[in-house]
């Protein structure tokens, strides 16, 4: 299982890799009108190469499901330790940060609303981005959504890797890419707070760029310790760029509550 967990997040943290510059939504915008989406740029070849790649690894697919179904067990059988293994979440999450260009000051806020369903091993995550810059008192936004599919693996009941994969959608050309997702979550000595590194990477594989990538870490504070619902203020950092251009490094917050 330990070679198992090691090879899975080599393989993840390999996807992680951000590019960096300035910032305003207009530049954002323009960069999004010249880009692909998951759908444009694949020929048939394409689609036979990936299934030729895929069939080799027939055997250890069959090997990877049965890891799946018994770790989904244990995880299960983990329910008297950690109730979230069988949950669903609601986090209203915002960040806000500055960017300073000649004599003009760039405030943004990004609204980040998320829903998360939790069952054993499988998780499914919904989430709305909204990058908002106020200048002049004027809002301008660039919006995009996420729909992923993920597994967890609990070596421990205070470590967690969360991976998986889905779908991007941004909104101002409604343009669909594949995003990636991995996420660290480790347990405090006193088995309420935790701290929770996540990254998520947009591929465009029209153009071989990457429309979307984020880094975060954030520490969890639980507040309410109900039996069936927990609620924490949770306060960290937030780094994005987009289309491989444009930076905003913010500081994130907000309320994250559990029903379990």
């Amino acid at each position: 299982m330990k070679k198992l967990l090691l090879i899975l997040t080599t393989i993840f943290l390999s996807l992680l890799t951000p590019c960096k510059s300035f910032s305003q939504i207009g530049d954002i915008k323009d960069l999004a009108n010249g880009a692909g989406d998951i759908f444009s740029g694949c020929s048939g070849s394409d689609v036979d190469a990936g299934c030729s790649a895929l069939s080799c690894c027939w055997d250890g697919g069959f090997y990877f499901i049965d890891f799946l179904i018994d770790h989904h067990k244990e995880i299960m059988n983990m329910r008297y330790l950690d109730p979230t293994v069988l949950s669903f979440e609601i986090n209203g999450q915002f960040a806000y940060a500055l960017h300073f260009a000649h004599d003009t000051v760039f405030n943004y806020i990004n609204y980040l609303p998320e829903v998360r369903g939790n069952l054993g091993i499988f998780s499914t995550d919904f989430r709305f981005n909204m990058l908002t810059e106020y200048t002049n008192d004027f809002p301008n936004s660039f919006k995009s959504w996420e729909l992923l599919f993920l597994l967890n693996i609990i070596p421990d009941e205070s470590f967690k890797i969360i991976f998986g994969s889905g779908i991007y959608n941004e909104t101002f050309t409604d343009s669909y890419y594949n995003e990636n997702y991995l996420e660290f979550k480790i347990g405090m000595p006193n088995q309420h707070d935790f701290i929770d590194m996540d990254s998520r990477v947009v591929f465009d594989y029209s153009t071989s760029k990457l429309p979307f990538f984020e880094g975060g870490i954030r520490y969890n504070t639980r507040i309410i310790s109900f039996s069936h619902v927990y609620a924490y203020i949770t306060l960290g950092a937030m780094y994005q760029n987009y289309y491989s251009s444009h930076d905003i490094w913010a500081a994130r917050g907000g309320i994250a509550l559990n029903f379990h």
